[in-house]
């Protein structure tokens, strides 16, 4: 399945109405959020982190650790600030500590329910296990699938955005 979608995503790119984001309810309320640097054939978060600084929020980017669990450290958007790991593009800085609010987070596939297909590294599913704000995939259209074969380490997102649509769970 993963791999059926990395192809399909290599021919199609889309556009997102960041309106859809930036108008919701969850995204006024935050003060804080996480985001990621999109690689590779993800669906592009350049716009939405431009956003987030824009909106006067505070973004913070994932490292990753060698034990592959994440790290959210703060970034002012500025590319001199990132460093390579591996494919990942990574803030520099210590570790941020506080409440995050609201969380962006990359997917392959999410279903009707909320179940979310990843890289199968399991990094977004050991962080969702104890954030208590609000979780919000990024996907394309194509990949909000009906049903996602769901183990018991899952940890299902709270909404997913699409090019044209913001769908809560």
């Amino acid at each position: 399945m993963r791999e059926s979608i990395r192809s399909h995503r290599r021919n199609n790119q889309s556009h997102f109405n960041l309106s859809l984001l930036a108008d919701s309810d969850e995204f006024k309320m935050a003060r804080v959020i996480a985001s990621y640097q999109s690689y590779g054939n993800e669906p592009d978060t350049n716009s939405i982190n431009q956003l987030i600084i824009e909106s006067g929020k505070k973004l913070l980017l994932p490292a990753l650790l060698p034990d592959r669990s994440l790290e959210f450290r703060i970034w002012d958007g500025n590319p001199i600030n990132l460093k390579l790991n591996g494919k990942l593009r990574e803030p520099n800085g210590d570790q941020f500590s506080d409440a995050i609010d609201l969380m962006i987070i990359p997917a392959l596939a999410i279903d009707q329910h909320g179940n979310r297909l990843g890289q199968g590294g399991g990094s977004y599913d050991r962080m969702l296990e104890s954030f208590q704000g609000v979780s919000i995939a990024i996907i394309n259209e194509s990949e909000f699938i009906e049903s996602i074969p769901r183990e018991d380490h899952d940890i299902p997102v709270n909404a997913v955005l699409t090019p044209t649509r913001l769908i809560r769970f």
